[in-house]
């Protein structure tokens, strides 16, 4: 797993994979693969964005704009990132500003399972760009972004 600054051809690329949950996500939004794109783009010429690489692919993309003193990330990732097992970090409940301010990290996505209708299974719920109040449960998953060394600080503290 390797990260490095994006290109457009990442951003094309991703949105070409791009996870089901993330697809249905635009299209509810009404945003088009061309719209998402060119957002990324606009990102990349002013702001931060990052590719995440796995087996040679890019397999996610986070952008984070900061416009008129407000900060916006935007999180697009392919099927391949949610099923390549990558190492999580589990926490019992925890606020998510907590983690930012005590570790240096930034957490992108929260995945979480649930009880399905039929509660004869589980279902799993992955919440892209959590907000800094909500929570972290038992058996949660995150999604973070930081320097190595604040990661594996993290993961010590589970």
């Amino acid at each position: 797993m390797i990260t490095l600054p994006a290109t457009p051809r990442d951003v094309d690329y991703v949105l070409g994979h791009l996870s089901d949950q993330h697809r249905s996500e635009h299209d509810a939004m009404g945003l088009s693969r061309e719209e998402v794109a060119q957002t990324m783009e606009r990102l990349m010429a002013s702001g931060f964005v990052e590719t995440m690489y796995l087996k040679g692919n890019p397999a996610f993309v986070f952008g984070v704009d900061k416009d008129e003193g407000t900060v916006t990330t935007w999180f697009i990732a392919t099927h391949d990132y949610f099923n390549a097992g990558l190492p999580v970090i589990r926490h019992a409940k925890r606020y998510l500003k907590n983690i930012r301010a005590r570790f240096g990290v930034n957490v992108i996505a929260v995945k979480r399972k649930i009880p399905s209708a039929s509660k004869k299974s589980e279902e799993e719920i992955v919440n892209v760009s959590p907000k800094a109040e909500d929570t972290i449960k038992k058996g949660d998953i995150l999604v973070v972004l930081g320097p190595n060394e604040n990661i594996e600080k993290l993961k010590k503290k589970q």
